[in-house]
């Protein structure tokens, strides 16, 4: 069965791979007539032949022998069909080394715009829950202990910032991904007059590689887009562990709903978040793939090398899925996770997190802030030796140390007291999320734009495969 699988995902990689060809195909064979390179007739015998193949999804192609690659059995099929005159001419100015590079950003274009999707739908999503639960008081955490006050949507609005600046990497991890390669030819260009400018045209990129090394050297695009995602897969996996945290009965912030848990096989009792786990494992192997893109690019010529063009290249799809995969899922988990608000509330207060607070208060009446950190912080020392509630002790502490005015806010109202420095008070969250919204607007504007012009060259394509056919 395992065999069985293998072999469907090769066929599948194969088909994809083919199509991008043809596609390259058509417009390089429509560049070649006008050019007057090609004889027309050749150029239409050849698109509607191609056509057919596509029809076909490629069945013919796929069941002969692959001695030398795809690409030559695929060409061969084509040359037994229309004769060496006609089908032999179709390369005239290019090498399967700029062809694989553009067929490679051709293939790429889907799973980069899947993974950005998710990646927006993550932090809109993430925006709606901050906006809802932007007064839902917790503590926050450093070093794994309670801190300080802060609110649920406040920590959230964080996540969406940090997001947003992700988002803007793998925006423009793209740019190069937009470039057309082909006319490089193997390496050295070529002296056939091709317009390397009206492929690019009809294949949706909006420029052009400036030097034939370059063009069949460098992946640089790869190394961006897996890089992009490997930063945004840590912000993802360091908010799924917070979640799990948050879900153990010790914390019991969050509850998840039954389609987002899984039982036990064996345990009844138990409910496992399950989901966030494989966020934490999608998100990461991208590193992974990031390392392995890298090592194996670092150690060939700058040429073209099958170890980059063709090696290194397969882990920028599989990071794209994984990304993609880790944001849907996390999207899923924040949007229908319940807080357990009483819980937040009461482990704030038994955390002590209004001791910062406190020492704040001192330094507005005077005191130094070192004072003011050990004065406090002997009071709370003292109230857990004797077991004493933390709220109670330093209240009278300082009515007893002359200072009778002191009254220190519930735990649920110190977030809303935090107006400056960015912290949860006032405005701030919603001010984040205005801000983010507006760094985003952009960015999505940018990359839909350039999905549009992608998806808009299988127009083009056809339009000048029926002006050969007429």
């Amino acid at each position: 069965m395992l065999f069985e699988a293998d072999q469907q995902s090769a066929a599948y990689d194969a088909v994809h791979e083919l199509v991008a060809t043809a596609d390259v195909d058509i417009a390089h064979i429509t560049m070649l007539v006008e050019q007057k390179i090609l004889p027309r007739a050749y150029g239409a015998m050849l698109v509607e032949e191609i056509a057919a193949l596509n029809e076909a999804t490629f069945r013919p192609v796929l069941a002969r022998p692959r001695p030398r690659g795809l690409y030559l059995a695929y060409e061969s099929y084509l040359i037994e069909r229309l004769g060496g005159d006609v089908a032999g001419s179709l390369h005239a100015g290019r090498s399967r080394n700029d062809l694989r590079a553009t067929t490679t950003r051709l293939m790429l274009r889907e799973p980069y715009s899947q993974m950005v999707r998710e990646a927006f739908r993550l932090a809109f999503t993430s925006m709606r829950v901050s906006r809802r639960y932007a007064a839902l008081p917790m503590p926050a955490y450093t070093h794994y202990q309670p801190a300080v006050p802060t609110t649920l949507g406040h920590y959230l609005a964080g996540v969406v910032s940090a997001l947003t600046r992700s988002i803007a990497v793998l925006v423009a991890a793209a740019d190069d991904l937009d470039i057309s390669p082909l006319g490089a030819g193997a390496v050295g260009g070529t002296t056939l007059p091709i317009r390397p400018e009206r492929t690019a045209e009809l294949l949706g990129f909006s420029d052009i590689s400036e030097n034939s090394i370059d063009a069949v050297a460098s992946r640089d695009f790869v190394l961006q887009i897996i890089g992009a995602a490997s930063m945004t897969g840590v912000l993802a996996s360091r908010v799924a562990h917070d979640l799990l945290l948050w879900s153990m009965q010790e914390f019991a912030f969050v509850h998840f709903p039954d389609r987002l848990s899984g039982s036990s096989s064996m345990m009844p009792q138990k409910r496992n978040p399950f989901v966030l786990e494989h966020v934490q494992g999608k998100a990461m192997a991208t590193s992974g793939s990031f390392v392995a893109a890298m090592t194996v690019m670092a150690a060939a010529p700058f040429t073209n090398s099958a170890a980059v063009g063709t090696e290194a290249v397969t882990h920028v799809f599989s990071a794209a899925k994984n990304l993609r995969d880790a944001l849907m899922l996390l999207r899923l988990m924040i949007a229908d996770a319940e807080p357990n608000a009483e819980a937040m509330v009461t482990r704030g207060r038994a955390g002590e997190t209004s001791a910062t607070w406190t020492a704040e208060w001192l330094v507005r009446t005077g005191m130094p802030f070192r004072e003011a950190h050990h004065l406090v912080g002997t009071i709370a020392r003292e109230a857990a030796e004797r077991g004493d509630e933390f709220a109670a002790a330093v209240v009278g502490a300082l009515h007893r140390a002359g200072y009778p005015e002191f009254e220190l806010p519930d735990f649920s109202d110190i977030p809303l007291l935090m107006v400056h420095g960015g912290g949860a008070g006032g405005d701030n969250v919603f001010s984040t999320l205005r801000s983010s919204k507006r760094k985003l607007s952009p960015l999505y504007a940018t990359h839909q734009t350039r999905v549009r012009r992608w998806e808009a060259s299988q127009d083009r394509l056809e339009n000048a495969a029926a002006t050969l056919l007429l």
